[in-house]
């Protein structure tokens, strides 16, 4: 074990001789380090490390040097490096025209999104941001709905919400629809003393986690909560069921 006194507040500390690397050590902490350096050599505190004028004077030079001989592209620290023009130029913001403009080539573009943002040079996720944040919600599911396949089941089931928006509308309700299933409610009935949110289903199963939230959130706006599914062959007829029964039975059930 050697014994020695720290430089700054002449505190006697030990240090094993199993430590080689602690061997040189002149301070008993990081703190009289710090305070001795900045006394003495006048460091600044920089990132994860004290840094003096002198060494940054240095790196400073160094670089210069190596930009010189042509090593770097750069005397600068990275920031302004020309090889990163584009992709800077990439990740700028977008105005709203800009945004404008990619849309309406868009709507003309055949293929999907990612498809789009692939022959454009974006990310396609990136750019269904910029459509969200800078086009209606309506017009923007307007395309995305037509774009959609019309075997697969989504089409399937649009078409499905589309047939109930039709016979509630000829049976005087206002009836506002919530596309790419937004949430719990797909179709919102509003009449004289009346309202309903409706969860339509072709199949006509829905998981008890999804009657309970239907049910909670119909509760909080005091509206009533419909199952409204698909019938069977040859006319498929509309089926309904109130799901504020559901809730009643749940609530019985519980001990």
């Amino acid at each position: 074990m050697i014994e020695k006194t720290c430089l700054e507040c002449g505190t006697t500390f030990q240090i094993y001789l199993s430590e080689e690397k602690r061997r040189h050590r002149k301070f008993c902490s990081h703190p009289c380090y710090a305070k001795w350096m900045r006394a003495h050599e006048k460091w600044t505190w920089g990132k994860g490390r004290f840094r003096s004028d002198a060494f940054k004077e240095k790196v400073s030079q160094t670089k210069k040097t190596m930009f010189a001989n042509g090593i770097l592209k750069s005397p600068s620290l990275g920031k302004k490096r020309p090889d990163l023009a584009d992709r800077n130029r990439q990740n700028a913001k977008f105005t709203e025209e800009n945004v404008q403009t990619l849309f309406q080539e868009y709507t003309t573009y055949k293929g999907g999104l990612r498809g789009f943002g692939k022959a454009k040079g974006y990310n396609g996720n990136y750019l269904g941001k910029l459509f969200r944040q800078f086009i209606p919600s309506d017009q923007l599911d307007l395309i995305m709905e037509a774009k959609k396949a019309q075997n697969d089941k989504y089409a399937i089931g649009r078409r499905f919400e589309w047939r109930v928006r039709d016979h509630f509308k000829k049976n005087g309700y206002f009836v506002l629809r919530s596309p790419r299933s937004a949430g719990p409610v797909d179709l919102i009935a509003i009449r004289k003393g009346e309202v309903l949110f409706i969860q339509c289903k072709t199949h006509g199963y829905m998981s008890r986690a999804e009657k309970q939230k239907l049910c909670e959130l119909s509760d909080s706006v005091g509206v009533k909560p419909f199952l409204i599914w698909r019938g069977l062959a040859p006319r498929y007829p509309l089926m309904m069921q109130n799901l504020a029964l559901f809730k009643l039975i749940s609530e019985e059930v519980k001990p």
